[in-house]
């Protein structure tokens, strides 16, 4: 057992059964997460997280947590926090290298018997209350609970095919007049966690039914007749959040898009082990941010936050609602700049 990069944190090894494994995958794709280690995360934290820590997580992703709303129209505050020597320097995309962690294979300790296959919940073991319980709501929200959840309420379909299909388009375009192209996996993952934590974990109804992908499914179901059991995309995800969040208020569903879009942009860029917007950086963020701000994206160039902060100052005054620029360029102006001030934070 070793430490990993995180602080107060730790990387293990586990040896698994293949079916076990093929089950992991299985969550994976149920979750949205593209590593097995944040699928056991995930697990332990459904089947063995405390109420407490539960709370805390809600409070930690309040939707409009006022430290990342987007910069006012007025002013520019300079603070400490920031880096004023820093420089950006344009790289080629040949340059960045991605990586990803998984979960390592390790021998098995001598003095442990090699796990036995995978069997039921009556396999003899007799398993706490509690992570009983929370282990039969996650096979219900997977659809492998054998016991039929008997439902009473009435189930409303108000949502017609024609207007989800609308929206869908409208959640992807939006997408991309901010951010230059379409959304690639680790937006659609970290989508998948929002939707997870900031939306089901508030649902009316699923206290004790942990999140999947086919328990929202199944949600969104209830109300669109039409909605398929397709794999996730970010604007599926966009759409299932803001039918399930308000039910009964469908019909400006699709005037809330941007809003939903920028309460996940937040949540994504508060969440631990990310730096700002640097995960999202392959979707073109950052350059769709210079352009918008019309600063060199040319590789070589090399930006200082004074120089950011001077073409913004450019752009706000040419695009206030009140020098007749239009309310929704003037969001995008200060969405690009908060985006690469960000960069300059001191660690």
């Amino acid at each position: 057992m070793t430490d990993s990069g995180n602080e107060g944190s730790r990387r293990i090894s586990v040896d698994l059964p293949n079916n076990l494994i093929e089950r992991f995958d299985e969550l994976k794709v149920q979750w949205g997460l593209r590593r097995r280690g944040a699928v056991l995360e995930r697990l332990l934290e459904v089947v063995l997280g405390d109420d407490n820590d539960i709370e805390q997580g809600k409070q930690d992703n309040n939707y409009l947590d006022n430290k990342s709303n987007l910069q006012s129209y007025s002013g520019i505050v300079q603070s400490e926090e920031y880096n004023e020597e820093n420089a950006i320097v344009l790289i080629t995309s040949s340059e960045i290298e991605y990586s990803e962690g998984e979960i390592k294979n390790s021998i098995q300790p001598e003095n442990e018997q090699p796990l036995k296959k995978y069997g039921s919940v009556n396999s003899g073991i007799n398993l706490p209350g509690f992570v009983r319980k929370k282990t039969e709501g996650l096979r219900t929200s997977l659809g492998k609970n054998t016991t039929k959840v008997i439902n009473n309420e009435p189930i409303l379909h108000n949502v017609k095919k024609d207007y989800v299909d609308n929206c869908l388009k409208e959640t992807m375009n939006h997408w991309i007049s901010l951010y230059g192209s379409k959304p690639k996996e680790n937006v659609v993952e970290a989508a998948m966690i929002w939707l997870a934590r900031d939306i089901w974990s508030h649902l009316e109804g699923t206290e004790n039914l942990p999140f999947t992908w086919k328990a929202a499914t199944s949600e969104m179901e209830k109300f669109c007749t039409g909605w398929a059991n397709l794999e996730p995309k970010f604007d599926r995800i966009i759409v299932i959040a803001g039918v399930l969040e308000d039910p009964f208020a469908t019909d400006t569903l699709k005037n809330r898009i941007p809003t939903l879009v920028r309460r996940f942009v937040n949540s994504f860029k508060r969440r631990q082990n990310v730096t700002s917007f640097q995960t999202l950086e392959s979707t073109m963020t950052i350059h769709g941010a210079l352009k918008l701000l019309d600063l060199p994206t040319t590789a070589g160039a090399s930006l200082s936050l004074a120089t950011i902060r001077e073409a913004y100052k450019s752009k706000a005054v040419t695009n206030h609602p009140d020098s007749g620029g239009s309310t929704e360029m003037m969001r995008k102006v200060n969405e690009a700049y908060q985006l690469l001030k960000e960069l300059y934070r001191k660690k």
